[in-house]
């Protein structure tokens, strides 16, 4: 397969055109290639052939911008992006690249194979992906190098699904192997949709007609069952097609949080259909997911990472695996331009203004180029100004082909919406249609007073408003379309590298917490030399008998001190950043593991330093039993703990309900382990106390400690703990114990993850 010079794809958003050598094709708001944005200029610019293609500034107030600078004329080799207008603006984006020759005739956007060739594929067959090398090459980042082959033989057409992280979905079903293609059926790769039949015994792959959009069917909810349930949602309707602006507005209570539940596919509606593209939202959950992005009304984001740092490790959970650092790079590069903030790109989302973060977080979702986007309040906390540039911003976005859904309770801006729906209390809807006629609807000159109906009439507005919608027919169901939910789109591996790189940044990129975590083993080993005494981990003189057993007792506490520390606040300040990643495909395993594994690898080097500060001003053991290197034995029983302790932080925060509880939690777990590791106050033999103590990281840690430098024959009149013993048994046991304790704690978490509902409405 090879690019054609004589043929150009023009791309912006979800729209395409195709220009053909000998057209002299102009783009803007009255030109072949429309883009209906007041910023653009009636003619702004004309694309032509002439040795390779070019596109022209035709005297346009925004002009042509490529790579950062304002320029005449471009030659467009290869894919190329250029803004019309000042991409710090916002201004719209076109993407110019060649289409590739399919093999019959005029090179088209899809085709069958008529013939065979050298790199062209066997007769017969139709390979899609995202390499050049394929018959359909696609240049959605979703679509795997090698995604799907569509076969035709005397049996008839079938498809073959190669291994594709994001899946191949026919007719809404994903696609498991090889299967049966019915003739006409669709077939979505990605964000594409395609007709696939036959023609001559060969395989025609076309591009479906573009969709119907978003639909609501008279949609209703109902929240519990039988005499119990209560309605939050009433004969909703709705239609968007793409390209369109639509705010949902309404008092509290009002049923805007449930609608934005079905529209994600997070809830099923209880009564009507909820369809895009007419498929079925929640039935289709997966075929579906990357298509719609949703924005809630606080910054999901880590604000201590560069902006373009945040993008691109969400790039790595959220694309294939085969999509190389250079494409995901200039994938993110080319949303930030899109989006006014390639200036802002090195610079730390916590010094970015309100309406930049907002933007930030349109950018997180733009990555997988989806074709609604849902908003919750992304105005909220902006001034009048910033509200107008935000909603300015939205506008664009859905003239370049997208759905934009903005629930608010701002009123002011949404007259560059296209289409309004406003909610009354109780979910019954009380008015669609043109946002600059709602007022006139209701009869009132405000929006506070429209507000008042809506809180206080709701069933006058329902009447109203259903005997106006009685005139409208009802749109036809759409097929029935299901398909299974499926694994993510990222191999588990993958997203175990990314989320262990992304939290290495996330500490180097908090100086004071990485200096916090660099002092505190400083600082542990340290207190640690204050016990008085000479004989370290030795025969202690009998007017310093307790110092073994005090060394032991601040190293394991110090362990569980660091290891807690480590972990208590981590999943709790996460919460909505993991909710958003886990609807668009991480796996709560692989991210605990990775919390987990950068924990655990800083308890080991906190610990050797904790060690190692202690041992070089007091006396080693001399007994060991794991080790015959000294303190190698105490490293492990202190690392151990250290780890076993950083589990129970994660299992605290995970169940924490918020970040104010973090403190009170490390305190009294700081404490429990103190108190019940066995050194300080005897446990053995005491009722209950014995037994709860068997629960805590650092009776274990202790147990393996005192086994290790013998305690027992150290401080004869220590206390006859039959877990001290320096038994090699006894020792395997404690480490036995403290893993289970680290597998219980991880366990605990992960329950708690899997329960998080989706992603804060």
């Amino acid at each position: 397969m090879t690019a054609v010079n004589d043929t150009l794809t023009v791309r912006s958003g979800m729209r395409t055109w195709t220009v053909r050598a000998g057209t002299i094709a102009t783009i803007g708001r009255d030109g072949d290639l429309v883009l209906d944005n007041p910023t653009v200029s009636r003619v702004h610019a004309t694309v032509y052939f002439d040795s390779g293609w070019w596109i022209r500034d035709e005297g346009s107030a925004g002009g042509l911008w490529a790579d950062g600078k304002r320029e005449r004329i471009v030659r467009l080799g290869g894919e190329k992006l250029i803004h019309l207008g000042d991409p710090s603006s916002g201004a719209p984006a076109l993407v110019f690249s060649p289409l590739l020759d399919t093999g019959i005739g005029a090179p088209t956007p899809f085709g069958r194979m008529d013939a065979d060739s050298p790199g062209r594929a066997p007769r017969g067959e139709v390979a899609i992906g995202r390499a050049a090398e394929n018959d359909v090459a696609l240049s959605d980042l979703l679509v795997s190098r090698r995604h799907c082959v569509i076969v035709a033989d005397e049996s008839g057409l079938r498809v073959r699904d190669l291994g594709s992280r994001n899946g191949t979905f026919l007719d809404g079903e994903r696609v498991s192997g090889t299967v049966e293609c019915p003739d006409g059926a669709l077939l979505t790769v990605g964000n594409t949709d395609f007709r696939v039949s036959m023609d001559g015994g060969l395989p025609v792959v076309e591009p479906a007609v573009e969709g119907p959009g978003l639909r609501l069917e008279r949609v209703a909810y109902h929240a519990g069952t039988g005499r119990k349930a209560r309605a939050l949602l009433h004969e909703v309707g709705i239609e968007a097609p793409h390209g369109r602006f639509m705010a949902v507005i309404g008092p509290t209570g009002a049923g805007k949080s449930t609608l934005m539940s079905i529209l994600t596919g997070q809830k099923s509606p209880s009564k009507g259909r909820a369809t895009f593209d007419g498929m079925d939202i929640a039935a289709n959950f997966d075929a579906l997911r990357t298509r719609i992005g949703f924005v809630p009304q606080e910054d999901i984001i880590h604000r201590t990472l560069q902006l373009q740092d945040a993008l691109d490790f969400a790039a790595q959970l959220r694309l294939p695996p085969d999509v190389t650092a250079e494409e995901r790079g200039k994938r993110v590069r080319t949303v930030l331009e899109e989006l006014g903030l390639s200036q802002q790109a090195r610079t730390s989302i916590a010094r970015l203004s309100g309406g930049q973060r907002k933007r930030a977080s349109v950018a997180l979702e733009l990555l997988t180029e989806p074709a609604m986007l849902i908003l919750d309040e992304p105005t909220s906390g902006l001034d009048p100004d910033m509200d107008r540039q935000v909603m300015a911003l939205l506008r664009r976005i859905a003239d370049s082909g997208r759905i934009v859904v903005v629930v608010t309770h701002r009123p002011e801006s949404i007259g560059v919406c296209d289409y309004l729906l406003v909610l009354a209390r109780g979910g019954s809807p009380a008015y669609t249609g043109r946002p600059q006629e709602a007022l006139q609807y209701f009869g009132v000159d405000e929006w506070d007073k429209a507000f008042g109906l809506a809180a206080n009439q709701a069933d006058d507005l329902l009447e109203r408003y259903l005997a106006t919608e009685a005139s409208r027919p009802v749109p036809p169901a759409s097929g029935p379309f299901k398909s299974k939910r499926a694994p993510s789109v990222s191999p588990p591996l993958r997203q175990y590298r990314a989320l262990i790189s992304r939290q290495l940044r996330l500490m180097t990129a908090d100086v004071g917490y990485s200096v916090f975590l660099a002092a505190l083993p400083v600082v542990l080993g340290f207190l640690a030399l204050i016990v008085p005494g000479d004989a370290g981990f030795g025969v202690p003189a009998p007017a310093r008998i307790g110092e073994p057993s005090q060394l032991l007792v601040l190293l394991v506490v110090g362990a569980a001190v660091t290891g807690m520390a480590l972990t208590v606040r981590d999943l709790v300040g996460e919460r909505e950043i993991f909710r958003r990643e886990a609807a668009a495909g991480l796996r709560p395993l692989i991210y605990l593991l990775a919390k987990l594994t950068v924990a655990a690898a800083l308890c080991f080097v906190q610990s050797a330093v904790m060690v190692a500060i202690l041992l070089s001003r007091k006396p080693e053991p001399v007994h060991h039993i794991l080790s015959p290197i000294a303190g190698v034995d105490l490293w492990i029983a202190v690392s151990l703990t250290a780890i076993a302790s950083a589990a129970l932080g994660l299992a605290a925060s995970a169940w924490a309900k918020s970040s104010e509880q973090v403190m009170p939690i490390l305190a009294v777990g700081i404490m429990a382990q103190l108190v019940l590791a066995g050194g300080l106050i005897p446990v053995t033999g005491r009722q209950g106390l014995e037994q709860l103590s068997a629960l805590i990281p650092s009776r274990w840690g202790f147990a393996l400690g005192a086994e290790s430098i013998d305690l027992r024959s150290l401080v004869p009149s220590s206390e006859k703990d039959w877990l001290w013993e320096a038994l090699p048994e006894r020792a395997w046991l404690a480490i036995g114990a403290l893993v289970i304790a680290i597998i219980v704690a991880c366990a605990i978490a992960l329950v708690r993850l899997i329960r998080l509902p989706g992603p804060a409405r």
